[in-house]
């Protein structure tokens, strides 16, 4: 077995062994690829093309068995003074696990990272991928976060009738008033070596930037004035590019209500009003921590169910061991 960064002329064999991904969100959900009969590995394919992303592949006695894809996300590193690394995907072709390959790939895709200066690679799987998940820890990776993903599939017709006029579009003055209550499944929010104010001040800044995007719809409850809650609604790009569609699909990217108004039903009266006002849609989707046993309430109640449960770990450079850098070279 040989070792090598991959080249422009291996990424069909990439996307083709993509599609063999068991635990992803888009595979262990039959009902999501049951809406569309085109699939498509849309998040690979976006993460082995990105300019800052690194691919490793694993070649074999009859081509490339299996491939990792790792980059750096620098607009985070340079806002929080830390060196993230990412490790995006992991496939290698069925009749070749339980060799070692993935845990090979996995620790000279950590050496590439540490060599560009990481600090700390995140990756995340499916809470049930037992051999993954043994495979990251066996290289060093540690538990950092548990999340879930909700999904929404309307089945009765939407009925305008149910649109709340209590809820508008919201003020920029009003959108700022949520930012200390942002609470997001990010794994890096859980670290306690993460600077927790310059990372909470990128992820505020992101928020305002990007809720006033196009692919945007950003709605608040009103009453007698004050605002009391409010929900980001984000149109799903990479999902639709994934199932070959053009029907929107939504991931609501934010619902608060605020401490004071913790005892109302403003969170289901929100997910209720946007499954009416949104028009065709094939589906919406949240993803929450399993701690946020309020929001998880108010997603059950409004007709939303489990259908994915991941893990992201974390690996620190100190707790490397192994290959120091990445190397062509053979096994």
């Amino acid at each position: 077995m040989t070792i090598r960064q991959a080249e422009e002329k291996d990424i069909p064999r990439l996307i083709e062994l993509s599609y063999l991904f068991d635990y992803s969100p888009f595979t262990v959900d039959k009902k999501f690829r049951e809406l569309s009969p085109d699939f498509f590995p849309a998040f690979a394919d976006e993460m082995i093309r990105k300019k800052s992303s690194v691919s490793i592949v694993a070649d074999g006695d009859d081509g490339i068995i299996g491939y990792l894809t790792v980059g750096l996300n620098e607009a985070l590193s340079k806002a929080i003074g830390k060196k993230i690394g990412n490790i995006y995907l992991l496939a290698v072709e069925p009749s070749y696990r339980d060799k070692g390959i993935g845990r090979f790939l996995v620790d000279k895709g950590c050496g590439v990272l540490f060599t560009y200066g990481a600090d700390l690679i995140t990756v995340g799987t499916d809470l049930y991928n037992i051999p993954a998940i043994h495979v990251y820890e066996s290289c060093g990776f540690r538990s950092a976060m548990f999340w879930h993903i909700y999904r929404y599939y309307p089945d009765t017709p939407r009925d305008p009738e149910k649109v709340s006029d209590s809820i508008d579009l919201i003020s920029m003055h009003s959108l700022n008033q949520y930012l200390p209550y942002l609470e997001r499944p990010v794994s890096l929010l859980r670290d306690r070596k993460i600077p927790q104010e310059r990372l909470m001040g990128y992820i505020s800044e992101q928020f305002l930037k990007k809720s006033m995007g196009e692919n945007e719809t950003v709605l608040e409850y009103r009453d007698n004035g004050r605002s009391l809650g409010m929900i980001h609604l984000t149109l799903d790009k990479l999902s639709m590019n994934t199932l070959s569609v053009d029907t929107p699909i939504y991931k609501v990217s934010d619902l608060i209500v605020p401490d004071g108004n913790a005892g109302t039903d403003i969170g289901e009266k929100l997910l209720r009003d946007i499954q009416n006002r949104m028009g065709d849609y094939l589906l919406m989707e949240m993803w929450v921590e399993p701690s946020q046993t309020r929001l998880i309430e108010s997603l059950e109640k409004t007709g939303f169910h489990l259908v994915y449960s991941g893990v992201s770990l974390h690996r620190w450079k100190r707790e490397i061991s192994g290959n120091p850098a990445y190397n062509s070279s053979s096994a």
